[in-house]
């Protein structure tokens, strides 16, 4: 899961996956207009939402399943 801001680089090797693969994509929905180690927060993604999607042609059929132990584990960080 990559947890930067910037997708393009992500998206376009994802679109290079075999047809059997079903990427899913997130990003947490947090932080502020501020950079830099100076405004670091410890708990920034701690409660955050995670919205999940899908490419055009994917299914998001482990949303409920498997992908949900790895997103619970980063609320656990």
């Amino acid at each position: 899961m990559d947890l930067g801001s910037t997708k393009t680089q992500v998206l376009q090797a994802m679109a290079l996956l075999p047809e059997r693969f079903d990427p899913i994509g997130g990003h947490p929905m947090c932080g502020t207009e501020k950079a830099s180690l100076l405004h670091a927060e410890a708990d920034l993604y701690r409660e955050a939402n995670l919205p999940l999607l899908s490419f055009p042609n994917g299914t998001l059929s482990l949303v409920g399943g498997v992908l949900s132990q790895p997103v619970s584990a980063c609320a656990a960080l």
